[in-house]
């Protein structure tokens, strides 16, 4: 579950981390000013894109605005990525509000310095139908291919250092998320709520997290 919540994380940086790059190289100067641009023009194209990657429907309702500043901040709202077809739930995913704040000049050196990670009304239905297939297997690629099929990986020596290298995330910050998981064959449900974590991972020190919430209505902290 927190791998799945991870991967999500991860998705949802690199979105932003595009976005910010190729706006910050034409107006640096309005850093400085704390200007807000409304990015909804881009809410079409990024969802396609999203769509075509996922091989699920995924659809942006609420605005999409940059903050320009020292730190420049994405805000993405009412985001939402269908099931399966085979599902119980019609989402696999809905978020009423992300926001990812990234150092620019940072980047210029490779180094990707995250000030905040913030996410807010968050449902996720994981599930296993009867036949044990996860509804969070994503493409295409997913559905289709074999073991047989895939490719071996290349050697780390081959790939190349990274371009972007992630210095720490000074401030992690997710409030009010809901998970669910599902296993059809059993006929099991288990609920699994986030109301709170604040933590942070910066290299070179502990990471640290705080969090509360309830497992099947037992709160836990």
């Amino acid at each position: 579950m927190g791998r799945i919540i991870l991967r999500f994380v991860k998705g949802l940086l690199v979105l932003c981390l595009l976005v910010v790059v190729l706006f910050s190289a034409t107006v640096t100067g309005l850093m400085y000013f704390g200007t807000t641009i409304n990015l909804g023009f881009l809410k079409s194209g990024v969802a396609a894109s999203a769509q075509s990657v996922l091989g699920r429907d995924v659809s942006i309702d609420g605005p999409i605005t940059l903050e320009f500043s020292n730190w420049p901040a994405i805000n993405i709202n009412a985001v939402t990525i269908a099931n399966t077809t085979a599902a119980s739930e019609p989402l696999f995913l809905s978020a009423g509000k992300a926001r990812v704040q990234i150092g620019v000049l940072p980047l210029l050196k490779g180094d990707i310095e995250i000030a905040e990670i913030r996410a807010e009304q968050v449902d996720l239905h994981l599930e296993h139908n009867a036949g044990g297939q996860p509804n969070w297997q994503f493409g295409e690629a997913d559905e289709t291919s074999s073991p047989e099929d895939e490719q071996p990986e290349q050697d780390a020596s081959e790939k190349g250092a990274p371009f972007f290298k992630l210095s720490g995330i000074k401030n992690l910050s997710f409030t009010d998320i809901n998970i669910t998981y599902r296993d059809a064959a059993l006929d099991k449900t288990v609920a699994f709520r986030l109301a709170e974590l604040q933590g942070s991972a910066v290299n070179g020190e502990p990471v640290k997290v705080d969090f509360q919430g309830l497992l099947q209505d037992y709160p836990y902290e």
